[in-house]
């Protein structure tokens, strides 16, 4: 498998200028959360944690209820699911904006053209992040678990 990073970011002219780095390595921390290995060249390697934008998933570790985390994992390992499935000659990417206050870069990850967040949403696995976190209903819970073990 074969990943890249596209970072963007704006000049001091305004206009958007991108970086691409290849992924040596990633881990899925949760439903929205992935962190990523750079390789920068000359043995230069930076680890980031890249938040996807717009999407709210069950969390793992501030889970309210057993419900929510069992959920959380669930949408865990078919993220892992989503990004393993990568053929070795397709090209994933991830574009950036800049960091948050915990060190997290907002983004999105691609595997040729579908966006991670999109086969989220797609799947019913995810809801729109609205700038907080809202709580979820032990329905919604149940559902994503049980269509989360059944994608990608």
């Amino acid at each position: 498998m074969r990943l890249l990073v596209i970072i963007e970011a704006p000049t001091a002219r305004g206009k958007m200028s991108s970086f691409h780095y290849p992924v040596t390595k990633f881990e899925v921390i949760d439903g929205d959360s992935v962190r990523v290995w750079l390789d920068r060249g000359w043995g230069d390697t930076k680890r980031i944690i890249c938040r996807l934008y717009g999407i709210d998933a069950p969390e793992i570790r501030n889970a309210q209820t057993i419900l929510e985390r069992d959920a959380a994992n669930e949408v865990m390992l078919a993220v892992d699911r989503w990004l393993q499935a990568a053929q070795a000659d397709e090209l994933c990417s991830v574009s950036m904006d800049k960091g948050d206050w915990v060190g997290r870069y907002f983004g999105d990850i691609m595997r040729g053209k579908q966006k991670l967040s999109s086969a989220l949403f797609g799947a019913q696995l995810v809801k729109a992040y609205e700038g907080k976190r809202r709580a979820w209903t032990p329905q919604e819970l149940d559902t994503i678990e049980t269509r989360a073990k059944n994608v990608f």
